[in-house]
């Protein structure tokens, strides 16, 4: 049945050369991508699992040289209109 359609198809035996084409294009430049690599950045990536903290990017909350405990920079809940900080110290007291 499979064959019957297929065989219908006007160009349909382009399409497997086409896709060996396009799978061997990419394997050789990722091979040629491999291969230039420099050696530096090998052994940057192979220590990323061994390191202990790993590096925070420089628009992370908190990654600036001055820690802060977040009070200034905390926004209102949008439905109650208090911050974080007063919604856990109203818990506490109940």
């Amino acid at each position: 049945m499979f064959r019957d359609v297929l065989s219908a198809i006007e160009g349909i035996a382009v399409r497997p050369t086409l896709a060996l084409l396009i799978f061997v294009v990419l394997f050789v430049a990722m091979l040629i991508w491999v291969i230039r690599l420099s050696r530096d950045y090998i052994e940057k990536a192979k220590r990323i699992p061994l390191d202990e903290d790993p590096p925070e990017p420089d628009d992370a909350p908190g990654s600036s040289s001055e820690k802060s405990d977040g009070a200034e920079n905390e926004k209102p809940h949008p439905q109650t209109g208090r911050s974080n900080q007063n919604n856990i110290s109203n818990r506490s007291q109940e």
